[in-house]
């Protein structure tokens, strides 16, 4: 096969993908709203003004919000992002929207996730969402380097510098695929790149239109990304992403290892944590029970029983 055939195969294959998914669109996430005490307070009155339910008297404007904190989720929109972004990664869209969902429900903000066990973030997602720990795993690392490189949990400073300098700092954070880094430069630093997982590559790869010498490994989604780049005009790559990302929520299969990583037991994982030192093992305290403390003359007749001295 020559190398002008994957290139022409994929050309057709995305005429025949416009004409079938003509309406998908690719867009930033919908953060949450800017203050959850607004929709409460939205259309309170002062006393006095019961007169305007009449209508003898035009309505008086919502009460000033009180003073106090915003919604802990209304972060830079790169994050929010960057963490959709990690949802949807080997997964379907409607996945992706459930799951950041029930995150935000269950959590305070970010922080919290940054500082949760994959096995507790995995068991937030559920038992049967692709790469659940290893998700969940990547996550955490990639917010937690986030962190010690910019001391929050922020990425508003990309937008003020160039595409390159924020593909490269993205495609440094521990955890993140060429996926993810594709998707938010292309989203929110207009980037041009078409993110690849390995579900995509496997469609694409069925229908002959990618060049498969590489591989599906790290390096070689890196260079089939970086083909599938050159393949797309400068300006069409929103519309492209949108068309494919369609086609692989409808089409498209979880990675086999998945199966696998999520039957592995929770304690499983925390040991593996702890031998590679991302977390410390906790220290169990001595207990407040006064009846599973032995006192002194019950240890030495215990010691005396067993045969040795009281040490």
């Amino acid at each position: 096969m020559s190398a002008a055939d994957p290139a022409k195969r994929f050309a057709s294959l995305l005429k025949r993908l416009r004409a079938e998914y003509a309406d998908a669109v690719v867009s930033p996430i919908e953060p949450p709203p800017c203050d959850e005490r607004a929709t409460s307070l939205e259309g309170t009155s002062s006393p006095g003004s019961v007169g305007s339910m009449s209508g003898s008297a035009p309505p008086l404007p919502p009460a000033p919000l009180p003073p106090g904190p915003i919604h802990p989720f209304v972060a830079d929109p790169l994050v929010h992002e960057l963490i959709y972004s990690m949802l949807l990664w080997e997964a379907t869209s409607a996945q992706a929207k459930s799951a950041f969902k029930r995150l935000r429900e269950a959590l305070v903000d970010y922080n919290e996730l940054r500082v949760c066990l994959a096995s507790e973030i995995a068991e937030l997602l559920g038992e049967k969402y692709p790469l659940a720990l290893e998700r969940s795993e990547r996550l955490r690392v990639s917010l937690s380097d986030l962190y010690k490189r910019r001391h929050r949990l922020e990425l508003s400073h990309l937008l003020g510098g160039g595409k390159r300098e924020g593909r490269e700092f993205l495609g440094a954070l521990e955890g993140v695929p060429v996926f993810v880094m594709a998707r938010v430069c292309l989203i929110h630093l207009e980037a041009h790149g078409i993110p690849l997982d390995v579900r995509l590559f496997e469609l694409l790869a069925k229908e002959r239109a990618i060049d498969v010498s590489e591989g599906t490994g790290s390096a070689g989604l890196a260079d089939a990304s970086s083909w599938l780049d050159r393949q797309v005009h400068a300006g069409e790559a929103p519309a492209v992403h949108a068309v494919l990302q369609a086609w692989c929520d409808e089409n498209g299969h979880a990675p086999k290892r998945d199966r696998a990583t999520i039957k592995t037991p929770a304690s499983a994982l925390i040991a593996s944590e702890c031998a590679a030192g991302r977390i410390v093992t906790p220290v169990k305290r001595a207990s407040k029970d006064p009846r599973r403390v032995k006192a002194p003359a019950q240890t030495e007749r215990d010691a005396r029983k067993r045969g040795r001295p009281n040490d």
